[in-house]
């Protein structure tokens, strides 16, 4: 969802963290996670954290996710042959 929220461009950190009614502090925690990722980037400005998404690799993501969830549901519809044999 944060992505969506930075579809528009960029946004205040504390813009991100209302619609999940969580505090600032928790938001900061998990943005900090998107950052090291390379997802998203921030950057002060004033007194607000301005946060705004990296689409080179939310992209690339969107690829792994792609091929791993090929992966995954070649192997389960075999596990689901297998077993339904026995």
């Amino acid at each position: 969802m944060t992505e969506s929220l930075l579809r528009s461009g960029p946004q205040a950190m504390s813009e991100l963290a209302r619609p999940f009614g969580i505090s600032l502090p928790g938001a900061k925690k998990h943005i900090a996670v998107l950052e090291a990722a390379g997802l998203v980037s921030c950057a002060k400005k004033g007194r607000e954290n301005i946060c705004s998404v990296n689409p080179a690799a939310l992209q690339s993501a969107a690829e792994w996710f792609a091929f791993q969830s090929k992966f995954w549901n070649a192997s389960f519809d075999r596990l689901e042959k297998l077993l339904q044999r026995r």
